[in-house]
């Protein structure tokens, strides 16, 4: 730890009345000295026992001559070198301000750089001026939050553990609601259960990690400065400022260095001593409470100064306990262990306590949902395509019918089908009309091209000049959506299906004509480091958007000083050239080449990097913030020069003759017409061409559009580059919890909302974006017989709070439009599903029933097949968490030799398998097995490209071949959360060509009206069950497996009487 300052910047109490005080005193000016806030209170703090005065009462005081400089107390200030100056900061905002307006030196206090100043310089926006409020917002978006963090940091462990601590708060959610206070305090409760259970899920994961000795505990060192002020906060809450000189302990390692990517909201445990386990926290020794990381601080800017965190934790007000006296003593040391990141429950938490009276214009989306179907108004705005009609209420049916004829030309283009363009032209048409209802529902069953519709219909409406936010669930889900449409803009063709792009442009009979999008128009915000953010993404990435801006505009080669550059030289290049030009040869051919290379060199570096700069700005900036004229003005300057750029020859290949045609038409290029041809011949075309192209940059950058684009460009800056942006883009793309960042919430209103997978998000996390401002309509896309939302707790599960929106509206009979149509599974694996989850309802696209699905390896075992091996064997891991069955895992590897042979035999360089297991223990002990010996998987199977995850983990996605490890083998027939029928559905029908479950029939069977019952019974009639024990190469491969568990089973009691003996030892 570096040596800390014990001075104070105290307010109260004036800092001459010190004797004592040493402190280099001297005289500013107040207007030398910035602010170290943007906003001040309107009042002054109490001192001298003076009644309290306002800013303004103050200043009138001391212009009368009522009060003196020296009634004040003297400001302390801050002084932070700049350059070969320096710069002055106060944290005395207050009396700045006054003696800024008074107008006279002062005499101040140059101080150390304390903690707290190092923490508001490194969080707030130094400024010149500064806001006067009438009230304190200090932290506004910690206060709205306190009442749900006095919750959680007042939780002891006890209560962390206890399952039923709010069980007499828990209330069954119904599917109607009669109002909108009883709808939002049905989710309160709930969503305060299912954080206590994910922060206990977190505790018990570093309980493992410390038993087991791993490397997962992640415990950090923070130390309390000495000079650290305790802040009151509301509800028993005090605030810290800690230093971050961390250090990383583990259970094994102890003093190992470790980075801590601390994130605002992150909670933490806080230990006076290096925790073993948490069993120790319950001695009376021991001193413990819980914190929430309330700014994540960053670097500070001064010299030898670590950055400062802000922390909030419990502490009571009353009593003198060892937790009080431990937090309030100076320079203490406390130990952190990270437990998760409270940012989503916190945003929640606010969307769940709305102002239901000032915020009624923003909750009439949400009204909607309550308690009413809309089946009569919903049939009247559904376009019927065979009909060919948009119901009997539209009565501008001319306007309705030429909006609805452009929205089928461009789905055709698209080669939607039936169901997908049914919904796209009834959703935004409903949009675009204002038809009822307003929240709609698209159910899109797997392989139905619920993307594809979702793209489609992402281009029809923007292009109809409606703003639009897409949010997902996951991070995945939001990437792949913002992918596809990427590729939509850029006039690209699909990876998976290649298509003829047909932009929308049309004009109605209504308000209004259809525009493009460009690039700058889409963006994507979220965390770096979850997205996965690829070549495609990176273009829309506002992060990096912003990053590659800055160094277009504002860096010292961007556009507005390569122009300058530029216009320099094609101005008066004999001026520029004579400028840094020694020789003394004027007139010689030496002089003429010189000159020739030093215009090229020139022109090619300014000429470049504004060329670069142009095709940021134009792809980057927003149509609405560049117009389309300024936008083409740019281009056509980048295309000019680089039309010069072309055509300039390389001065050592031409002959002297050429050499001196050269000099002289780009010495004088302002020659015109005859004495251009004088000066050159009627033979050198190139060289008036030459000319005449360097006549027209120069005519491109001396422009009226030049100051426009100059004057734009300007107002841009690093402070609001993010923000422009974000305001004037038209479709937005982020997941749930970022949409909950200000950035977003303030980036100006949306007219629609588009939600996909919403049925893998609580209802009460949809609540953070059916709130936002102008919000026209909702569109809800996703599958409620596929993956639910992740709740931890079962007592929250058991009262409904897992249920979505998409799934609660369904319930309550709101209509919705189903995709009927599946593009993805062969027609034998997409039987059962159809026949069990959805009803009979979804029909085989022709493309899985021709002969294209037909391949070699479906030969070995046919496109869907159960394979029952029953000497499998379930093995439960040290924590009875997880499961693996080594049986299956050779199974599963011999499978995968023979797609290999099979591959190699019919020369298919390129097969993607997927292998699906319930259970992490059985990914972990596939991936071992694929790499068993050191050996390169990908050496193995050249043909393959093998990935091994759980269900979840491949929600969304599809492959060639999908293999299916049940795991379970028990003689109980206990199958644990394989009887989730929603999982199931998923690992069914992620396969193209071929579906192999691989699991022991006995157990999975042995309740007779269970679902993997009619798994068996199906395959049993469709001739698709086989014994493994009936391939003797199958059997074979896992035979000498008992022989191998009868050795690790002597190891294993081996290992444990020797750790017998040593422990008595």
């Amino acid at each position: 730890m570096l040596p800390r300052s014990s001075g104070s910047t105290s307010q109260t109490q004036p800092v001459d009345s010190n004797p004592a005080d040493q402190r280099r005193r001297i005289w500013l000016n107040p207007n030398l000295i910035s602010f170290s806030v943007a906003k001040i209170p309107f009042t002054l703090n109490r001192y001298q026992n003076k009644p309290v005065l306002t800013l303004t009462e103050a200043l009138q005081k001391l212009r009368r001559g009522d009060m003196k400089v020296q009634d004040f107390p003297t400001m302390s200030v801050v002084s932070v070198p700049y350059g070969t100056d320096s710069k002055y900061y106060t944290l005395d905002n207050r009396r700045l301000w006054i003696f800024r307006e008074y107008g006279q030196k002062i005499e101040v206090i140059i101080e150390e750089p304390t903690d707290e100043f190092c923490f508001k310089l490194t969080t707030v926006q130094c400024a010149e001026t500064v806001c006067i409020v009438d009230h304190v917002e200090e932290n506004h978006e910690f206060k709205e939050s306190s009442s749900f963090l006095s919750k959680v940091l007042r939780w002891s462990i006890d209560n962390i553990k206890d399952d039923h601590y709010y069980k007499a708060q828990m209330r069954l959610i119904p599917p109607r609601f009669e109002n909108l206070k009883a709808y939002f305090e049905s989710f309160l409760w709930p969503m305060v259960e299912d954080t206590k259970a994910e922060i206990c899920k977190s505790l018990q994961l570093v309980e493992q990690s410390s038993r087991r000795f791993a490397l997962k505990c992640s415990i950090y060192e923070l130390q309390i400065p000495q000079n650290n002020q305790v802040h009151m906060g509301q509800f028993d809450l005090k605030k810290f400022l800690l230093v971050t000189d961390l250090k990383h302990y583990n259970t094994q390692f102890s003093g190992r260095v470790h980075d801590w990517k601390h994130k605002k909201w992150d909670l933490v445990l806080m230990c006076t001593s290096l925790p073993k386990s948490f069993i120790e926290l319950q001695d009376a020794s021991q001193c413990y409470t819980l914190g929430v990381l309330t700014s994540s601080g960053g670097q500070s800017k001064l010299r030898n100064v670590p950055a400062v965190l802000k922390v909030t934790a419990f502490c009571p007000n009353k009593g003198e306990g060892k937790l009080v006296r431990a937090i309030t003593r100076s320079g203490s040391k406390w130990y952190i262990v990270v437990l998760t990141n409270l940012s989503t429950a916190l945003r929640t938490w606010d969307a769940l306590n709305p102002d239901l009276h000032s915020a009624l214009d923003r909750l009439r989306l949400v009204s909607e949902t309550l308690y009413s179907t809309c089946e009569d108004q919903y049939q009247s705005t559904i376009f019927n395509l065979d009909n060919g009609h948009l119901g009997s209420s539209d009565k501008d049916s001319a306007g309705h019918m030429n909006l609805v004829q452009s929205i089928q030309q461009f789905c055709s283009g698209r080669d939607l089908n039936h169901s997908q363009t049914e919904a796209v032209v009834t959703t935004a048409s409903a949009l675009h009309f204002g038809s009822e209802p307003k929240v709609r529902l698209i159910k899109g069953p797997p392989g139905t091209g619920k993307t594809a519709t979702v793209v489609t219909f992402l281009s029809v409406i923007t292009c109809l000049l409606y703003r639009t936010l897409v949010c997902a669930s996951a991070n995945r889900a939001i990437c792949e959506v913002a992918q596809r449409f990427v590729y939509l803009v850029n006039r690209m063709p699909s990876p998976e299906k290649s298509f003829q792009y047909y932009p929308f442009f049309t004009s109605y009979g209504c308000e209004g004509a259809c525009k493009s999008l460009k690039l700058g128009d889409v963006v994507l915000v979220g965390n770096d480091e979850r997205l996965e953010v690829d070549t495609t993404l990176s273009m829309i990435y506002l992060p990096f958007r912003v990053k590659r801006l800055s160094e277009a505009i504002l860096h010292s080669r961007g556009w507005r000083q390569s122009l300058q550059n530029v216009l320099k030289l094609v101005k008066d290049p004999a001026h520029q050239f004579e400028a840094i030009n020694k020789t003394r040869e004027i007139g010689s051919i030496n002089h003429a080449r010189a000159f020739l290379q030093f215009f090229k060199e020139g022109l090619l570096c300014w000429g470049s990097q504004l060329i670069l700069s142009g095709y940021i700005i134009c792809r980057d900036l927003p149509k609405n913030l560049l117009n389309p004229a300024m936008s083409c003005y740019v281009s056509m300057t980048c295309a000019a020069v680089a039309d010069a750029l072309e055509n300039l020859p390389s001065e050592s290949d031409l002959s002297e003759e050429q050499a001196w045609s050269w000099f002289k038409v780009l010495w004088n290029p302002g020659a015109q017409g005859e004495y251009r041809k004088s000066i050159v011949g009627d033979s050198f075309r190139e060289e008036i061409h030459m000319s005449l192209m360097l006549r027209k940059v120069h005519a491109f950058l001396s422009s009226p559009f030049k100051e426009r684009v100059s004057r734009l460009l300007s107002s841009l800056n690093e402070d609001n580059l993010e923000d422009k942006c974000l305001q004037h883009a038209c479709v937005v793309f982020c997941t749930i919890a970022s949409a909950g960042r200000l950035c977003v919430q303030n980036s100006g209103p949306f007219k629609s909302l588009v939600i996909d997978e919403a049925s893998q998000l609580v209802e009460a996390e949809t609540a953070i974006v059916t709130q936002l401002p102008g919000l026209q309509q909702v569109l809800l896309v996703g599958d409620e017989k596929q993956l639910p939302a992740t709740v931890v707790s079962m007592m929250a599960k058991d009262i409904g709070y897992c249920r979505s929106l998409f799934e609660r509206l369904q319930v309550v009979g709101h209509p919705h439009q189903l995709l009927n149509t599946q593009y993805r599974m062969h027609s034998d694996i997409s039987r059962f599903p159809n026949r069990q989850f959805y009803e009979k309802c979804l029909e085989d696209g022709e493309n899985v029933t021709s002969v294209m699905y037909v391949k070699p390896y479906q030969a070995q075992y046919g496109p869907y097949c159960f394979i029952n091996v029953a000497d499998g064997k379930e093995e439960r891991d040290r924590n009875e968490s997880s499961a693996k069955n080594l049986v299956e895992v050779e199974v599963l590897y011999y499978l995968l030799t023979k797609l290999q042979t099979a591959c190699e035999g019919h020369a298919i360089t390129s097969t993607s398998v997927g292998i699906i297991t319930p259970y992490a223990s059985q990914v972990d002990a596939l991936s071992k097995r694929l790499c068993h010996g050191g050996g390169d998987p990908l050496k193995r199977f050249p043909n393959l490209h093998v990935e091994i995850k759980t269900v979840d983990g491949f929600q969304g996605g599809e492959r060639d071949v999908i293999l299916f490890s049940t795991v379970r083998a028990n003689v109980e027939g206990k199958i644990g959360f394989l009887t989730d029928c929603r999982r199931l559905n998923v690992a069914l029908t992620r396969a193209r060509y071929c579906l192999w479950i691989v699991g022991h029939a006995a157990t999975l069977g042995a309740t007779r009206d269970g679902i993997w019952t009619h798994v068996l019974n199906d395959a049993k009639s469709r001739n698709c069950f086989k014994d493994a024990k009936d391939d003797e190469d199958m059997f074979r491969s896992y035979r000498h497996l008992e022989r191998f568990s009868n050795q690790e089973s002597d190891k294993d009691n081996v290992g444990e009487s020797s750790a017998k003996r040593m422990k008595v030892t």
